[in-house]
């Protein structure tokens, strides 16, 4: 937040200097102490000019101080089941939130959860925070989350799990997340095209590198 300047005016008369000292304290004993200190500094054989005084406070930085040894990673929160592979990569990679203080919600099997699951989901997305509907917990490929994400953003995705986001502008942005064997074929595909190739794996869309972040 920028600083305010705070003038300190001094009084300016005709009277002789040892009148202009005598006023300076009455009023000093009425005024603000700034306001005296100014007042006195000119009965002590200055030049008599009563120039005004600024104060002014050094402006203040809004730059957020972290130390060197914070963890600034995002924090997760699970809810439902644990088992689909978002939840087992995030666990590894991420520290764990609490319902006061998270930044990713991950959801197991949401389309089972039903409307608890959507409000759920909706009430994180409000909150700005990014929620996660994971694969299947039991490993097959069938979709776990294809109702819930059509309730809630009138669309679904072929992808084993997908991250939503709400957008400033109205709407929300869906990235799908690739199941870590088709992650890999995807990246070994575009390594033979691209120098730099990438897939939508948990690595990837989360920006965390673990022992895994080569699937």
């Amino acid at each position: 937040m920028s600083s305010s300047a705070f003038p300190l005016s001094t009084m300016k008369t005709d009277f002789i200097q040892g009148r202009r000292c005598r006023s300076g304290i009455r009023f000093g004993a009425l005024a603000a102490s700034a306001a005296l200190a100014a007042l006195l500094s000119g009965c002590g054989g200055g030049d008599g000019s009563g120039s005004a005084v600024a104060a002014t406070s050094a402006p203040q930085s809004t730059a957020k101080i972290v130390a060197a040894d914070a963890d600034v990673r995002q924090k997760v929160l699970f809810s439902g089941a644990t088992k689909g592979f978002v939840a087992s990569a995030l666990a590894a990679s991420l520290p764990a939130g609490t319902e006061a203080d998270y930044d990713v919600l991950v959801i197991g099997d949401a389309d089972r959860g039903g409307s608890a699951t959507l409000e759920l989901a909706r009430k994180a997305l409000d909150a700005g925070k990014e929620v996660v509907f994971d694969a299947a917990s039991d490993g097959s490929a069938q979709s776990a989350h294809a109702k819930t994400l059509m309730a809630l953003v009138g669309t679904s995705i072929d992808s084993a799990a997908v991250r939503v986001q709400k957008a400033e502008a109205g709407g929300y942005y869906v990235t799908p997340i690739d199941a870590p064997a088709l992650a890999m074929k995807k990246l070994q595909l575009a390594s033979a095209k691209e120098s730099n190739p990438s897939s939508n794996s948990v690595q990837s869309v989360f920006g965390i590198q673990n022992k895994e972040s080569t699937q």
